[in-house]
């Protein structure tokens, strides 16, 4: 057990195979704009893996070793959702819908009693999911679970979904998503458990798009499966499929920080942000260009009790604000995904230098192009034509509050925020 630990995390820290790159910030062809980061801001996202009523994932993990506390207590998850809201952090929040086959959440999970699990969910919905995408963690984060007799496959989940046609990931995928449906946690994407589908990742994409329309009938839905430590930014990337639903995988920077506290080491704090914001995985790859993911796991926040590792994740979050600042902004990964997916077909006709049409097959919040700016030119007013009506932004002359519905200038270009519709016109009055 432990060598297909360690060699599936291993694959697990491999680059990414499938899909395009989306540059967030990257020149439109044959026209002088550009599109840019949301709001001017790098994406910066925390992605929770292994999160499960009561069981302390790595005691599984661990071949149910002493050293490694089997249960991690409500009041942990308490104490996570008062980081959240301290700090801001948005991101993702796993649950493995039927851990290690003990049960699905929704009903009863062996080894956790009926009032913890209720409380447990009851924290998530009401305190976790205001602020944190949810997504299935797949099934079990064990052996692949049987889903039509309820045991457990003789073989772990990245073996078996390797093995697995799109049309069967689809229903193993849906499956989970259900649990979390029917527990009230509803989730707009899919994390994988260790590897799984990085050896068959584009009908595993399509699977996972499969399962989100027959559950959800969304325009976008992500996945987490890959970290790139070696970039020196990191982009989501489009996964093409026919499944009627874009499916964008968001890649992490870098590994997990706090994996070193499940062996009573510290966590890793300056590798990822050092004090004075000067170095750091998470300051190299805050590119424009990219993302900032960066990934932890329930059990190394735990800490096996010391929680070493959620005292670092609350220092990571304060030094993102007080040295990344502006430079950054966070946000959950459907929102990054629906960015990502509007953005990488987004067309722009400019019928006149005042005039540009822009087009995409996705809605987009935020939508934030630029364009370079004479500087004795100030438009006398910004303004976006739709079916018929205009609506007018409003300037803004500090570019740190560009949000929807406004504009702007910085650094001789042209800024303009809006919450754009597939088909809108850009009018520029002089």
């Amino acid at each position: 057990m432990a060598t297909l630990v360690n060699e599936t995390l291993a694959t697990h820290n491999s680059k990414t195979k499938a899909g395009e790159p989306v540059l967030l910030q990257r020149e439109i062809r044959d026209t002088p704009w550009r599109i840019e980061p949301p709001q001017l801001r790098v994406p910066v996202t925390f992605l929770l893996d292994d999160p499960c009523p009561g069981w302390n994932p790595y005691y599984f993990h661990d071949q149910f070793n002493p050293r490694s506390a089997s249960h991690i207590p409500n009041s942990f998850l308490e104490g996570f959702a008062d980081v959240v809201e301290r700090t801001g952090i948005r991101g993702k929040f796993s649950i493995i819908p039927h851990p290690f086959g003990l049960g699905p959440v929704s009903e009863h999970v062996e080894g956790v009693s009926d009032h913890d699990l209720a409380a447990w969910v009851g924290t998530v919905r009401e305190r976790v999911a205001p602020f944190m995408d949810l997504s299935p963690e797949v099934v079990t984060h064990w052996n692949a679970l049987d889903i039509e007799t309820g045991k457990l496959h003789p073989f772990w989940e990245p073996i078996w979904v390797a093995q697995q046609s799109r049309e069967t990931l689809a229903r193993y995928i849906r499956y989970g998503l259900d649990i979390l449906d029917h527990t009230g946690l509803p989730a707009n994407g899919v994390t994988s458990s260790w590897s799984t589908g990085s050896t068959n990742e584009e009908p595993y994409a399509a699977a996972i798009g499969d399962a989100l329309r027959e559950t959800r009938n969304p325009e976008v839905t992500w996945y987490f499966l890959h970290p790139d430590t070696a970039l020196p930014y990191v982009p989501p990337r489009l996964v093409p499929n026919d499944s009627g639903v874009a499916v964008v995988s968001i890649v992490c920077c870098v590994g997990d920080f706090a994996w070193s506290t499940l062996d009573g080491n510290p966590a890793e704090i300056d590798a990822m942000i050092s004090a004075d914001g000067g170095a750091g995985r998470l300051v190299d790859a805050c590119d424009p260009r990219g993302i900032v993911a960066f990934v932890s796991h329930w059990q190394s926040l735990y800490s096996n009790g010391n929680e070493a590792g959620l005292k670092a994740l609350e220092t990571i979050a304060r030094r993102v604000k007080q040295c990344l600042g502006d430079r950054v902004q966070w946000m959950r990964c459907s929102d990054i995904a629906r960015y990502a997916a509007a953005t990488a077909n987004l067309t722009a006709n400019a019928q006149d230098e005042n005039r540009t049409s822009f087009t995409t097959d996705i809605s987009c919040p935020a939508l934030t192009v630029s364009r370079p700016h004479e500087a004795d030119v100030i438009p006398a007013s910004v303004r976006i034509q739709r079916a018929g009506e205009t609506q007018p932004l409003r300037r803004v002359d500090d570019p740190r509050t560009l949000g929807p519905g406004s504009w702007t200038v910085r650094d001789g270009r042209l800024c303009v925020c809006w919450n754009m519709r597939r088909d809108d016109a850009l009018v520029l009055d002089r």
